[in-house]
């Protein structure tokens, strides 16, 4: 019996081991388990990450890009209704996929010379406006360029533009300087998502002078400017993702 109770204490400490050798080896499965786990799930949010950026930049290339170039095409005229001209505008799609619904809305403002900022503040708030009024069907001005612009192929629109002398009455009289410039938002799709591409641009549109700087515009005694004397040029681009 004594023989039988020692090996039984030897069996238990043995079995009492290999439990606790088991347990250890659990122990160290769970903790390389949760280790494999966790660099599954970062590998898994870098994937995700990757993905989207591969995914932006998908649309990024693949979208429409549409600019806008302006061109003085009469001469300018100013009278008791204000600055009249007509502008060509070419809109052409510089992407890789077709721009749909595109409405451009150009204004005509102004700014003191040397106070250029004025003109950026009021080309916010037009893009803007322009682009809320199209987000609610309520943009019942500007001009429709059909339903789509393929890309290289440019649309030409000219068309009459006006600043009414009220705007401008504290410098309308001849001999004043002004420094007048063409607004423009044109909002197009297809946008992923809800919204509207915006781009924005400034013309300025100079007097005599340097071609190469910026020169305002003197008002003439008789009124007119011949469109000879009328150059533009580019002050700022803007394309938004809204």
């Amino acid at each position: 019996m004594e023989r039988w109770a020692f090996w039984m204490v030897i069996l238990s400490g043995v079995g009492v081991g290999v439990t606790a050798l088991g347990v250890f080896y659990v122990a160290l499965t769970l903790q390389e388990a949760r280790a494999t786990t966790r660099a599954a799930l970062r590998a898994a949010d870098e994937a995700g990450k990757t993905n989207d950026i591969t995914k932006r930049a998908f649309v990024s290339d693949q979208r429409p890009w549409v600019n806008v170039s302006v061109e003085i095409v009469s001469d300018v005229t100013f009278d008791e209704a204000g600055m009249r001209f007509k502008a060509r505008m070419t809109i052409i799609n510089a992407g890789k996929s077709p721009a749909t619904s595109v409405f451009i809305v150009p204004v005509v403002d102004f700014e003191e010379p040397e106070r250029f900022k004025d003109l950026t503040t009021k080309m916010m708030a037009h893009w803007t406006d322009a682009h809320n009024l199209r987000l609610l069907d309520n943009l019942t001005w500007g001009s429709r360029i059909g339903d789509a612009i393929f890309p290289n192929e440019p649309s030409i629109r000219t068309q009459s533009m006006e600043m009414k002398r009220g705007k401008f009455a504290a410098f309308s009289a001849p001999g004043s300087k002004i420094m007048p410039a063409i607004l423009i938002a044109c909002t197009y799709g297809p946008k992923e998502g809800e919204g509207y591409y915006v781009t924005a641009k400034i013309f300025h549109i100079n007097g005599v002078g340097d071609p190469r700087k910026v020169n305002p515009i003197v008002i003439p005694e008789n009124g007119t400017i011949p469109q000879k004397e009328i150059s533009i040029s580019h002050a700022f681009s803007g394309a938004f993702v809204t």
